[in-house]
């Protein structure tokens, strides 16, 4: 059974996102800018959802809640920190770039640190993969809350990826952007950006309140 309050938020964060986006044409350039530039208001305003993400999660489950779901706190968290561009502050080539492990300008032990760390993520990855993709399929196929609700996630999540440098992967295949689309696909990239986190605190928030539920009927 579909929860119609639940869906009415997915709905207003949609609009919300849209009606952002419409206010930021009428912006003027510096001010757009400024307003989604790196380390902006609407970038750090996305940073301090999914860190409050991590927070509700370890407040609502507990340590318990960690031991067996450790995943979706350190996905968050790592969102969190990607925003604030923690993957270059530390390096001087962005550990997200294939660069970074064979420039010699980076020592072998940070490379070895880093690898770890991303082995240890891939892990936690796979990890959920295994223990909820069935699930999740079956939510989906049935218009469940949570299906929709993580696959709106994953659709804006790739969306957020392809708009990022737009034209510049264009004019690398030899294709012509035009202009507004070149202009506004930056906006729309840090906008949607901005949803993600908000739809993963409904999506924990319902996550708790069928929980709750469900043992009140036990």
């Amino acid at each position: 059974m579909k929860d119609q309050r639940f869906w009415q938020l997915y709905l207003l964060v949609l609009i919300a996102l849209v009606v952002l986006f419409a206010l930021s044409t009428i912006l003027d350039d510096s001010t757009r800018k400024a307003f989604l530039s790196e380390d902006g208001p609407v970038e750090i305003a996305s940073a301090v959802l999914y860190f409050v993400c991590c927070a509700y999660l370890l407040l609502k489950g507990g340590l318990a809640f960690f031991k067996h779901y450790p995943y979706f706190v350190v996905i968050p968290l790592l969102f969190g920190m990607r925003e604030l561009d923690f993957d270059k502050r530390f390096t001087t080539i962005g550990v997200l770039k294939s660069k970074f492990y064979v420039s010699p300008l980076e020592p072998w032990h940070t490379k070895l640190i880093v690898i770890m760390l991303g082995l240890a993520v891939i892990v936690l990855i796979v990890m959920m993969i295994k223990k909820h993709l069935k699930a999740l399929w079956e939510s989906v196929r049935s218009g469940g809350d949570m299906g929709i609700g993580v696959v709106l996630v994953l659709a804006m999540l790739v969306v957020s990826k392809s708009l990022d440098g737009l034209e510049r992967k264009c004019i690398a295949i030899g294709l012509s952007v035009p202009h507004l689309l070149a202009k506004y696909s930056s906006v729309a990239e840090e906008i949607i950006e901005l949803g993600i986190p908000v739809i993963m605190l409904l999506l924990f928030r319902h996550y708790f309140s069928q929980r709750a539920q469900s043992a009140s009927q036990e």
